[in-house]
């Protein structure tokens, strides 16, 4: 059975829920007998090696203040991203442990994109094939400075990393065709992102005395409440409350006092990952929000796939996207356009009513069964057999 190096610079105890997708498939290649070695820069996961950077240890306001102006800048000009030093220093690190492990063959997880570079030259030197696991776009995600040579350098980053990979592994098929079309004979598939059903043991629905709206992530000035608040500012009169649970980019508390929603939107802070999926399975109903703009198309995050392992209707505020490509066909889930007040207002009416005689519909089994991590990680298995 074959030895495996995963290379992810983000993996638990990270506490995003965006790193749930290496530890899953970790988890599910080892029960099929495969030795995983995994490495990544986070401390304290059990049976896992960590390689951290050297980090300054003063902790004075002003050297923090300077070390964030620095990370500022260095996002402007870091090619292909700042964790790109962490690959440097590890490079002989990572070559030591692939001869040690006797190590047949890589793995490596990005974004960050950096150790796509590291993972092509250690199968340069070693001679050991890899796969690489794409999580998101490279040269088609959004870039904050983008002169005319850092464009050329991601081109050339992504066109080596990948065409040399033995499979390159992306969450849709939006960013497969893709890099398919970009580049003809490179062998790629599709394995999605997926939920674990062992995550929800112990939640159960209840139905309250109000409608409850749910949303779970981070919200930005493209993941914004606006559109959704406007439209239910004109359903005041209704027995409603919405749950905004998850980080703020934005002031959101202004947006709900304008609207005139004080007393019937509640602002819930992050919290853990299992407090997350609580929320998720009791709401009656989970609001998806992606918002327009450059690569919006390839965008099918991570907490899509928790909210469809809760089981819960969904409401999908979201452009032309690979997370509409998913949630079409899906019963119990209405799409509208982000910025469509009146269809989300609609939308938001048909399923209070649906509530108020106890009908809301509930995601069925055999239509989420293919996003189960169990089948997602049998695909993944299937090309390591061939």
């Amino acid at each position: 059975m074959k030895k495996i190096l995963y290379i992810s610079y983000y993996f638990p105890p990270w506490p995003k829920p965006g790193v749930k997708r290496g530890p899953r498939l970790v988890k599910y290649l080892r029960q099929k007998g495969y030795k995983i070695t995994v490495v990544t820069k986070e401390k304290g996961a059990k049976g896992v090696i960590s390689f951290s950077s050297p980090e300054p240890t003063s902790s004075g306001e002003g050297i923090k203040r300077g070390r964030k102006l620095i990370y500022r800048l260095l996002k402007l000009i870091a090619f292909p991203d700042t964790k790109l030093l962490w690959s440097i220093l590890n490079y002989h690190r990572l070559k030591g442990l692939i001869k040690e492990k006797e190590i047949d063959l890589l793995i490596s997880s990005a974004p960050p994109f950096s150790p796509l570079l590291c993972t092509y030259l250690l199968s340069l030197t070693t001679r050991r094939p890899y796969i690489v696991d794409l999580r998101d776009p490279w040269v088609e995600t959004p870039l904050i400075y983008e002169s005319n040579l850092l464009k050329w350098l991601h081109r050339l980053g992504e066109k080596r990393s990948l065409s040399h990979a033995r499979l390159v592994i992306t969450i849709n098929e939006r960013i497969t065709n893709n890099l398919k079309e970009r580049y003809p004979g490179l062998k790629v598939e599709t394995i999605t992102h997926g939920f674990e059903p062992d995550d929800f043991r112990g939640f159960k629905h209840k139905r309250g005395e109000k409608f409850k709206i749910g949303w779970v992530g981070t919200i930005t000035e493209r993941r914004t409440p606006k559109f959704i608040l406007k439209a239910l500012s004109k359903m005041k009169d209704l027995n409603w409350e919405l749950l905004l649970v998850g980080r703020k980019w934005i002031d959101v508390a202004g947006l709900v006092t304008a609207y005139g929603l004080k007393e019937k939107v509640r602002l819930i802070p992050e919290v853990r990952y299992p407090e997350a999926l609580r929320y998720m399975v009791t709401s009656d109903l989970l609001w998806l929000m992606v918002g327009r703009g450059r690569g919006a198309r390839f965008v099918s995050t991570s907490k899509l796939f928790d909210y469809l392992g809760s089981g819960r209707p969904i409401m999908a505020t979201i452009p032309d996207s690979a997370a509409k490509d998913i949630l079409q066909g899906i019963k119990g889930v209405r799409i509208e356009e982000p910025d469509d007040i009146e269809g989300i207002r609609k939308a938001l009416r048909e399923f209070y009513h649906l509530w108020e005689e106890d009908k809301l519909p509930h995601l069925q089994a055999e239509e989420i069964a293919p996003y189960r991590m169990d089948n997602v990680a049998r695909r993944l298995i299937d090309h390591l057999l061939k």
